[in-house]
């Protein structure tokens, strides 16, 4: 029976004796303020994932580590109150529910298993091998199918004993065993058969279970056996009373027996001692339903009312004033030689000795003052550094105990020693000496001089002293001594001195560690991403690893990578103070500022440490590994990642780092295991993650490939077409343009010669050739008179008139003074032809100043000879009168009036069809400078003698310029 045969040996269980062995292993609880449904839990499944199944009076819970998912009714449970729970080969979870049968979960969701007619629907306990299930109740077997499949189903077989079953177990190799009030059964070939009990075991048999080795144990009222090849070997023997009986049993890994007993508590049978490990917990006066073990070599332990509890890394052990401590808080370890362990404390000195811990009131008074420290004396004896100023040596149970007054003691040879003190002073005792030697380190400054306290000293062989001090360290070596002011690690407070493997000298200090070797100093303030900073203490085992204490945890250090072990990992507490390493026991002893933990290394070593289960979660529940590449459409690249790790052991450690191949090219680490990622743009990624342990190995990465896809008018097909559908419109665009500036181009062409047109038309108009021959028709008069005078001042005004008119014939713009000039001098031609007959006045309102306005070239003459030829001429008599002024919205008013016959009176006496051509020539001069097309045109002619006024006639041609239309010079 391999590692279980050499702990089978009888032993007798006194109630008496039960706390004399209650070290408290680590454990965490869970309960309904943790996520737990509920906190009366009837049984426990691993699945194929990892993760825990709990079944509870308030539905199921699966735990991964760090929370619970819960499932109830809500979730297509039949009932709330889950009494059993299975899982089969498949991975499906089978759960019976009070008085609805049996569910099972598959594919993310439960469903109801109807077994078919005549199947009981209270089961409790159940076991399901080849899809069939097999349950009791009372004295009766049942065997129905387990809803695998959806064939007929048919009455349930069932089988019937004399008494009635109280338990049911599937061993590793599927063979089925009942145990009864009147022995063993089991269930092979469709028959049910009487299963031998092993020797020397009397009356019902209340649980069976199997270890790792396939053997099986069997627990009955008061006693525990297992049997190899059904010879009996009794393990256990107790003395229990009616009201109590063993429940549960678990043959665990390391050598463990786990057991309950009704009414007692939970116990631990290990190396030939029995632990009892219930009273902390209150597990005396609590129901436990099952007591079960994990891939990680957890124990969980379920209990009616108080959640479950689950013991992990059962390497540690923890001691602390409930174990008969006197402080919690522990100064310094060390062994005696004869297989004691010193424990040094706040108040007073603790020794253990085979599992029996004895405090200092049994030791003696001496010791039960603060230890600062304790270190070998040789032989069996121990210095004992503490606050008793007495020398006497002190025997106790053959180990010699020597005070020594504060601060720090090294041995130097056989029998001489080193002590420290808080003023700066060695005081060195060397072998053969009647006096000894003081040594002062540094000058003596009062400022610093009492509170340079020196914590650890190493002596050297042949003369070298290595002294620790609170403001740094000391190296005495060839009579000289040397400190080191300044250095990071080396000048601050030194904790711990040690001589570690191949003749090396360790400094622990709250800088860091120093390592010291015949190539100098190497120091470690930060490895593997630990923080070695505000080091206490430094141990070796006998592999040579260095184990480093900090307030923050325990490092393990070997080829410079690091372990770390803390409070979660099962430490009594991170804050650690000392360390020593019993070479007889081989365990790490522990001391924190929470009590003592000690490790076994043994069983350290051969723990697997096992790496967090990664997997990628949808809606909850995992999903498998991830085949091809996901495509995303673009509206949901905003994506978010949820995973989950299962880890029991030590869930805070835990932590992730993950690597999205296409964005990012290096390792992110994080603490939360959901991932967002802002709208991510079109393409190819695959996102890594990793997680990691306590043991600091990150797991084989979990890969999501996935494939954003771009919208619709990123792809090639919409670039290509759009590219096209571009080209071709800038194509169009540029004939269009061409088109337009072409037209424009003919436009402005035409326009120009119209312009010319007009200008020439103007020009004809202002030199009227009726005007021309009339006027030298009047010179010839005078010449013909002898009006030599009028004569010529006629040709004078002529001239100036022609002249005038040439030089503006070409602008586009003429001032408005030069135009009345064109026009007095015209009426005073007009005016030397008919004499009497006409007359004139012309106005300029003073707020218009004539020099410095500009206006349309020839617009005002054609109007005004209009107004001669065709209103005052034909009436024998008149006037013409021209006005200029400004409204009030700047707008200039030219208004030309007459007093002859009137405009509709003119019209018929003029030829038919006849037109103005000087009035055309103007108005589409002025129409081809309006903004606005459709706004009012800029000449209006009014008949005065239509206007209803008695004895009013003549005409009104009014010309009204928008301040845009002319121009005002600066």
């Amino acid at each position: 029976m391999k590692g279980w045969l050499q702990y089978t040996a009888v032993v007798w269980l006194s109630l008496v004796l039960l706390p004399a062995h209650s070290q408290l292993y680590p454990c965490r609880s869970y309960t309904v303020k943790d996520g737990l449904s509920s906190s009366i839990v009837f049984g426990m499944v691993q699945d194929t994932g990892k993760y825990i199944w709990f079944a509870t009076d308030n539905g199921i819970s699966r735990f991964d580590g760090k929370s619970f998912r819960n499932f109830t009714t809500k979730d297509k449970l039949s009932h709330n109150s889950v009494t059993g729970i299975f899982v089969s080969d498949d991975g499906s979870i089978f759960a019976s529910t009070y008085g609805k049968g049996i569910d099972v979960f598959r594919n993310g969701k439960f469903s109801h298993c109807d077994p078919g007619p005549g199947a009981p629907e209270f089961l409790n306990d159940f076991v399901i091998r080849n899809d069939t299930i097999f349950s009791f109740i009372g004295n009766n077997f049942y065997i129905f199918p387990s809803c695998t499949n959806d064939s007929t189903r048919s009455q349930p077989l069932t089988m019937t004993i004399t008494g009635s079953f109280i338990s049911l177990f599937l061993s590793g190799t599927g063979t089925i065993l009942l145990s009864s009030s009147t022995g063993l059964f089991s269930y092979c070939n469709g028959q049910l058969k009487d299963y031998a009990m092993p020797a020397g075991m009397t009356g019902p048999v209340y649980v069976i279970s199997e270890d790792g080795d396939g053997n099986l144990w069997f627990g009955g009222r008061s006693e525990i056996f297992t049997a190899d090849q059904h010879s009996g070997n009794r393990v256990i023997q107790m003395n229990l009373n009616d009201k109590q009986r063993i429940k549960c049993l678990l043959p665990a890994s390391g050598n463990r027996l786990w057991y309950s007993v009704v009414n007692l508590g939970l116990f631990c049978h290990e190396n030939g001692i029995i632990k009892q490990v219930g009273p902390r917990f209150g597990f005396d006066e609590t129901e436990i339903n099952f007591i079960k073990e994990d891939h990680e070599k957890n124990i969980w332990v379920g209990t009616y009312g108080k959640g479950i509890f689950c013991f992990n890394n059962l390497y540690i052990t923890n001691f602390s004033t409930d174990d008969g401590f006197p402080s919690n808080y522990i100064t310094d370890i060390v062994s005696d030689g004869t297989g004691k362990i010193l424990v040094g404390t706040y108040r007073g000195l603790v020794v253990i000795e085979d599992g029996v811990i004895t405090g200092p009131e049994k030791i003696s008074s001496l010791f039960s003052d603060y230890i600062w420290e304790l270190s070998p004396a040789g032989d069996s004896s121990t210095f004992v550094v503490t606050g008793d100023s007495s020398y006497s040596a002190l025997v106790f149970r053959g180990s010699g105990l020597i005070p020594v007054p504060p601060t720090s003691v090294c041995r130097m040879g056989k029998s001489g020693r080193i002590r420290g003190s808080w003023y700066n002073y060695l005081i060195v005792s060397e072998p053969g000496a009647t006096t000894d030697s003081i040594i002062l380190l540094g000058e003596k400054k009062e400022e610093n001089f009492v509170y340079n306290r020196i914590n650890s000293i190493v002596f050297e062989p042949p003369d070298g002293i290595w002294a620790g001090t609170s403001k740094g360290l000391w190296l005495l070596k060839n009579g000289t001594a040397r400190d080191f002011p300044g250095d990071t690690v080396l000048g601050s407070c030194i904790w711990e001195i040690k001589a570690g493997p191949a003749g090396n000298i360790w400094i622990a200090a709250s800088g860091g560690i120093a390592v010291h070797s015949e190539s100098g100093f190497k120091k470690y303030c930060e490895t593997d991403g630990y923080d070695l900073s505000s080091c206490t203490a430094i141990e070796f085992d006998d592999t040579q690893r260095a184990w480093i204490g900090t307030p923050g945890g325990l490092y393990v250090m070997k080829d410079q990578k690091l372990r770390f072990l803390t409070r979660n990992s099962g430490l009594i507490s991170s804050e650690i103070t000392s360390l020593h390493f019993d070479a007889k026991s081989g365990n790490l002893f522990v001391g924190t500022v929470q009590g003592l933990s000690v490790i076994d290394l043994e069983m350290y070593d051969s723990y697997e440490y096992t790496v967090p289960r990664l997997y990628f979660m949808v809606d909850g529940f995992p999903l498998g590994p991830v085949t091809g590449k996901i495509k995303i459409p673009y509206r949901e690249s905003h994506l978010k990642v949820s995973f989950s790790s299962v880890y029991f052991r030590n869930p805070e450690a835990v932590s992730y780092r993950y690597i999205l191949q296409g964005k990012t090219g290096e390792w992110t680490e994080t603490r939360s295991n959901t991932l967002d990622f802002a709208y991510l743009g079109p393409g190819n990624y695959n996102l890594m993650i990793q997680a990691r342990g306590e043991n600091n190995v990150w797991t084989e990465p979990i890969q999501m490939p996935f494939y954003i896809v771009p919208p619709f008018w990123k792809t090639t097909g919409f670039i290509e077409i759009s590219f096209l559908t571009l080209l071709l419109s800038t194509l169009l665009l540029v004939w269009v343009r061409y088109r337009n500036a072409k037209k424009r181009m003919n436009e402005k062409l035409a326009l120009t010669g119209k312009i010319t047109e007009l200008k020439y038309q103007a020009f004809s108009a202002a030199m009227n050739p009726h005007f021309i021959f009339n006027s030298l028709n009047s010179i010839q008069h005078f010449i013909n008179t002898k009006d030599t005078f009028s004569a010529n001042e006629y040709l004078a005004k002529f001239s100036r008139l022609i002249r005038m008119n040439l030089d503006g014939a070409g602008k586009g713009e003429i001032r408005l003074a030069d135009e009345l000039k064109k026009i007095t001098a015209y009426l005073e031609l007009e005016r030397m032809r008919f004499g009497s007959r006409l007359g004139y006045e012309i106005s300029v309102n003073d707020n218009i100043n004539p020099d410095k306005t500009l206006i349309p070239n020839m617009i005002i003459q054609p109007f005004v000879e209009n107004a001669i030829w065709h209103g005052i001429l034909p009436k024998e008599k008149g006037k013409v009168g021209l006005s200029i002024e400004k409204d009030e919205d700047e707008r200039l008013l030219i208004k030309i009036t007459d007093d002859g016959i009137g405009f509709e009176e003119g019209k018929k006496n003029s030829k038919p069809n006849h037109v103005s051509m000087g009035m055309k020539i103007i108005t589409e001069r002025l129409e081809m400078i309006k903004k606005e097309p459709e706004s009012e045109s800029f000449v209006r002619v009014t008949d005065l003698g239509q206007s209803g006024v008695p004895g009013k006639s003549g005409t009104e041609v009014r010309i009204t310029l928008p301040v845009y239309a002319y121009t005002v010079a600066g």
